[in-house]
């Protein structure tokens, strides 16, 4: 099962999708992903972020304050590049792992295809999901899942002409 190192995430307008490149040992893959399946995913991503902080007054805030913390941590990267030839799949479901310091994403798809790992710290997810909830602004799919705490503050960190991963 290939561990992928670093992801490029953005939306395809064509496909109606999220198109996750992965790198796994210099090889990568693409994984789409589907409004309908990230409608499910998230709310057990934000959750595990918002358990984090415990059950502790203003919370939404702290939340907030941590979230623009990892975005000023963001360094630009080149994106994952992928040719013709690489694997292609949908992923069919998504088990999540939750540990105390990880979250651990194992894509699976049908037929031959080996699923795919992602293992990210808290800051590695808060960074993914704001670079995932601004390919979802741009898909002009229904904002109400996303939090205040990630929401407002996400979009307006992410510069248009810097290139985030």
């Amino acid at each position: 099962m290939p561990e992928l190192e670093r992801i490029t995430t953005e939306y395809n307008k064509v496909e109606d999708r999220i198109r996750l490149a992965g790198e796994s040992a210099g090889e990568a893959n693409v994984i789409w992903l589907t409004q309908r399946l990230l409608n499910r995913l998230l709310p057990v991503l934000l959750g595990w972020l918002e358990r984090r902080g415990g059950d502790i007054p203003r919370g939404d805030m702290l939340l907030g304050f941590a979230q623009d913390a990892a975005m000023a941590e963001m360094v630009p990267q080149a994106p994952v590049t992928a040719d013709s030839k690489c694997p292609l799949w949908l992923a069919m479901t998504v088990d999540v792992e939750q540990g105390e310091e990880w979250v651990r994403l194992r894509f699976r798809g049908e037929g031959s295809h080996e699923p795919a790992t992602l293992t990210l710290s808290a800051k590695q997810m808060r960074q993914w999901l704001a670079i995932l909830q601004n390919a979802w602004g741009k898909a002009g799919w229904p904002m109400d899942l996303w939090p205040e705490w990630i929401g407002k503050r996400s979009t307006a960190v992410i510069r248009p002409e810097v290139i985030v991963h």
